[in-house]
């Protein structure tokens, strides 16, 4: 699965990318090993 993250009216930093990759990854993985790129939790 590739997703391609981005703002069209704004430069999308490094901390909002990571967190709306979690979230993605959060809604789509199955299993019981996570691997979350912000330090705090997607919800």
């Amino acid at each position: 699965m590739r997703v391609v993250l981005r703002d069209l009216g704004r430069t999308l930093n490094h901390d909002a990318a990571n967190l709306l990759r979690d979230r993605i990854y959060a809604a789509v993985h199955q299993g019981y090993i996570h691997q979350w790129a912000c330090r705090e939790r997607a919800r």
